[in-house]
């Protein structure tokens, strides 16, 4: 182990792997529930963001295809959700951490800088070198939060997915046969003829596609 990673810096290093890892599990799990004609990105290669330096830049891309994906499948299936699903959210988490990548980048360069020369120039660079890590520092929990908003998010949108039928226009009954959900927004809508969350009419027979028409008409 080299000489400048101590067991803190060890377990943290671990810990933000074990993060990462969950975090890029949710984002692959989301783009599964889509139809495959509906996805704008293999979920698979939403792993190619682990790749140091070009991940940063690779995020934008899976925050933008899991918005384009996610509202594209909720519009066939005539669910009632944001066009683009939390990916305004995913650029700003995406703009803050590339942010914080650059700060602690030139907080390593210049504490090589200062290093390598002494005196005044030393001490420009060590004051720099402050500057720039206590800024990293700062926006990379601010980055951190947005992850883990951003994270919620989709994972509350992905769940709307397993909760709605898989086709458009059918309400999703529960395998009990004590109720269903709404065919369009896939709130809880029970036993009742219409949906409680969006009032649209719920057809009273078995579910299936001629039942989805016949409850999507006025």
């Amino acid at each position: 182990m080299p000489f400048w990673i101590g067991p803190w810096e060890f377990l943290a290093g671990c810990g933000s792997v074990v993060v990462v890892g969950f975090f890029l599990i949710g984002l692959q799990t989301a783009l599964t529930r889509c139809s495959s004609q509906n996805r704008s990105l293999g979920p698979g290669l939403v792993w190619l963001t682990i790749i140091p330096f070009f991940g940063i830049a690779w995020l934008f891309v899976v925050v933008l295809a899991e918005g384009r994906s996610l509202g594209v499948e909720f519009e066939t299936r005539g669910m009632v959700e944001p066009r683009r699903p939390a990916q305004s959210l995913g650029l700003a988490m995406s703009v803050v951490l590339a942010a914080t990548a650059v700060f602690l980048l030139a907080t390593y360069v210049l504490s090589h800088f200062a290093r390598a020369y002494g005196d005044v120039t030393y001490n420009l660079a060590a004051t720099s070198e402050f500057g720039t890590g206590a800024l990293g520092i700062f926006l990379g929990l601010g980055g951190l939060v947005l992850a883990i908003v951003y994270w919620v998010s989709i994972h509350r949108y992905s769940s709307r997915l397993v909760l709605s039928p898989s086709w458009g226009g059918v309400s999703a009954v529960r395998s009990d046969g004590t109720g269903r959900y709404c065919w369009k927004c896939a709130g809880w809508a029970g036993v009742s003829s219409f949906c409680p969350h969006c009032g649209t009419l719920l057809d009273a027979g078995a579910p299936g596609p001629e039942a989805g028409e016949r409850a999507a008409r006025p």
